[in-house]
Protein backbone atom coordinates (compact mmCIF):
# COMPACT_ATOMS: atom_id res chain seq x y z
CA UNK A 1 0.00 0.00 0.00
CA UNK A 2 2.84 1.81 1.09
CA UNK A 3 4.62 1.50 -2.53
CA UNK A 4 1.28 2.43 -4.32
CA UNK A 5 1.03 5.36 -2.60
CA UNK A 6 4.80 6.44 -3.25
CA UNK A 7 4.03 5.42 -6.94
CA UNK A 8 1.10 8.17 -6.80
CA UNK A 9 2.65 10.60 -5.40
CA UNK A 10 5.90 10.78 -7.58
CA UNK A 11 3.79 10.99 -10.74
CA UNK A 12 2.33 13.71 -9.45
CA UNK A 13 5.23 15.15 -8.63
CA UNK A 14 6.90 14.31 -11.89
CA UNK A 15 4.10 15.58 -14.32
CA UNK A 16 4.24 18.48 -11.73
CA UNK A 17 7.77 19.29 -13.06
CA UNK A 18 7.60 17.98 -16.89
CA UNK A 19 4.06 20.43 -16.76
CA UNK A 20 6.73 23.08 -14.93
CA UNK A 21 9.07 22.85 -17.89
CA UNK A 22 6.64 22.23 -20.75
CA UNK A 23 5.53 26.33 -19.52
CA UNK A 24 9.11 27.31 -19.11
CA UNK A 25 9.99 26.61 -22.94
CA UNK A 26 6.48 27.51 -24.45
CA UNK A 27 7.25 30.98 -22.86
CA UNK A 28 11.07 30.95 -24.12
CA UNK A 29 9.72 29.95 -27.37
CA UNK A 30 7.17 33.01 -27.68
CA UNK A 31 9.80 35.28 -26.70
CA UNK A 32 11.91 34.12 -29.47
CA UNK A 33 9.08 34.51 -31.84
CA UNK A 34 8.13 37.89 -30.78
CA UNK A 35 11.77 39.52 -31.00
CA UNK A 36 12.20 37.31 -34.86
CA UNK A 37 9.03 38.95 -36.04
CA UNK A 38 10.42 43.10 -34.49
CA UNK A 39 11.09 44.63 -38.26
CA UNK A 40 13.92 45.88 -38.39
CA UNK A 41 14.45 48.56 -41.00
CA UNK A 42 16.21 51.35 -41.84
CA UNK A 43 14.12 54.42 -40.16
CA UNK A 44 14.25 57.91 -40.30
CA UNK A 45 12.17 61.30 -40.73
CA UNK A 46 12.51 63.37 -43.52
CA UNK A 47 10.97 67.01 -43.51
CA UNK A 48 11.26 70.96 -45.25
CA UNK A 49 13.34 73.21 -43.60
CA UNK A 50 10.74 74.21 -41.49
CA UNK A 51 10.41 70.98 -39.58
CA UNK A 52 7.19 70.20 -41.29
CA UNK A 53 6.97 66.24 -42.38
CA UNK A 54 7.28 65.41 -45.94
CA UNK A 55 4.84 63.21 -46.97
CA UNK A 56 5.22 60.47 -49.83
CA UNK A 57 8.76 61.01 -50.40
CA UNK A 58 9.81 58.24 -51.59
CA UNK A 59 13.08 55.89 -50.38
CA UNK A 60 13.97 53.19 -51.77
CA UNK A 61 17.41 50.91 -51.83
CA UNK A 62 18.83 51.18 -55.29
CA UNK A 63 19.62 47.90 -56.64
CA UNK A 64 17.02 46.13 -54.97
CA UNK A 65 12.78 46.01 -54.58
CA UNK A 66 13.10 47.51 -51.76
CA UNK A 67 10.81 51.00 -51.30
CA UNK A 68 8.39 52.92 -48.97
CA UNK A 69 6.80 55.87 -48.61
CA UNK A 70 7.03 58.58 -45.78
CA UNK A 71 3.46 59.47 -43.97
CA UNK A 72 2.26 62.53 -43.10
CA UNK A 73 4.82 63.09 -40.47
CA UNK A 74 7.50 61.90 -42.64
CA UNK A 75 8.51 59.16 -41.05
CA UNK A 76 9.71 56.01 -42.95
CA UNK A 77 10.60 52.51 -42.52
CA UNK A 78 12.38 50.39 -45.16
CA UNK A 79 13.44 46.82 -45.78
CA UNK A 80 16.60 46.29 -46.36
CA UNK A 81 19.77 43.24 -46.96
CA UNK A 82 22.91 44.22 -44.91
CA UNK A 83 25.54 45.07 -47.03
CA UNK A 84 26.60 48.02 -48.71
CA UNK A 85 23.53 50.09 -50.14
CA UNK A 86 22.51 53.23 -51.16
CA UNK A 87 19.26 55.04 -49.94
CA UNK A 88 17.95 57.32 -52.43
CA UNK A 89 15.49 59.83 -51.02
CA UNK A 90 12.87 61.89 -53.97
CA UNK A 91 10.14 63.72 -54.51
CA UNK A 92 8.88 65.92 -56.83
CA UNK A 93 9.24 69.44 -56.02
CA UNK A 94 11.88 68.90 -53.62
CA UNK A 95 15.35 68.20 -53.90
CA UNK A 96 16.76 64.39 -53.88
CA UNK A 97 19.11 63.07 -51.89
CA UNK A 98 20.92 59.79 -51.29
CA UNK A 99 22.87 57.96 -48.50
CA UNK A 100 25.52 55.24 -48.59
CA UNK A 101 25.68 52.70 -45.72
CA UNK A 102 27.63 49.81 -44.83
CA UNK A 103 25.32 47.65 -42.61
CA UNK A 104 26.91 44.31 -41.13
CA UNK A 105 24.05 42.81 -39.53
CA UNK A 106 20.19 43.26 -40.14
CA UNK A 107 19.02 45.24 -37.15
CA UNK A 108 16.51 48.44 -36.90
CA UNK A 109 19.17 51.71 -38.48
CA UNK A 110 17.96 55.09 -37.44
CA UNK A 111 19.47 57.75 -40.17
CA UNK A 112 19.62 61.36 -38.97
CA UNK A 113 16.70 63.64 -39.86
CA UNK A 114 17.28 64.58 -43.67
CA UNK A 115 16.07 67.76 -45.50
CA UNK A 116 14.61 68.35 -48.48
CA UNK A 117 14.38 71.45 -50.13
CA UNK A 118 11.59 72.36 -52.20
CA UNK A 119 12.52 73.45 -56.15
CA UNK A 120 11.14 76.29 -58.04
CA UNK A 121 8.55 75.64 -60.88
CA UNK A 122 10.30 77.83 -62.88
CA UNK A 123 13.81 80.22 -63.28
CA UNK A 124 12.57 83.06 -61.35
CA UNK A 125 14.44 84.26 -58.40
CA UNK A 126 12.18 82.66 -54.95
CA UNK A 127 12.86 83.13 -51.45
CA UNK A 128 11.81 80.55 -48.62
CA UNK A 129 8.84 82.14 -46.64
CA UNK A 130 6.85 80.44 -44.08
CA UNK A 131 4.82 78.72 -46.44
CA UNK A 132 7.47 77.64 -48.91
CA UNK A 133 9.16 79.35 -51.86
CA UNK A 134 7.95 82.79 -52.34
CA UNK A 135 8.59 84.08 -55.98
CA UNK A 136 10.51 88.02 -56.01
CA UNK A 137 8.81 90.84 -57.89
CA UNK A 138 10.99 92.83 -59.57
CA UNK A 139 11.66 96.36 -58.70
CA UNK A 140 11.96 99.08 -61.15
CA UNK A 141 15.05 99.30 -62.56
CA UNK A 142 16.25 95.69 -62.48
CA UNK A 143 15.91 93.23 -65.20
CA UNK A 144 15.35 89.47 -65.63
CA UNK A 145 18.74 89.72 -67.34
CA UNK A 146 21.80 87.40 -66.10
CA UNK A 147 25.46 87.74 -67.29
CA UNK A 148 28.39 85.83 -65.66
CA UNK A 149 28.27 87.50 -62.29
CA UNK A 150 24.64 87.17 -61.47
CA UNK A 151 21.53 89.31 -62.07
CA UNK A 152 22.15 92.58 -63.48
CA UNK A 153 20.46 96.20 -63.49
CA UNK A 154 19.20 98.34 -66.34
Amino acid sequence: MICVGFLIISSIVMREKYMERKCVFMILLSVVAFLSSCEKKIEGVIVDPFGKGVENAEVEILGSTFKSKANSKGEFGVDYVPGEIIVRFTKKGFTSHQVSLNIRQKYSYPLDTLVMYPMPKDRRLYYMGKDGLIPLTLMKGVSEKRNNYGWTTT
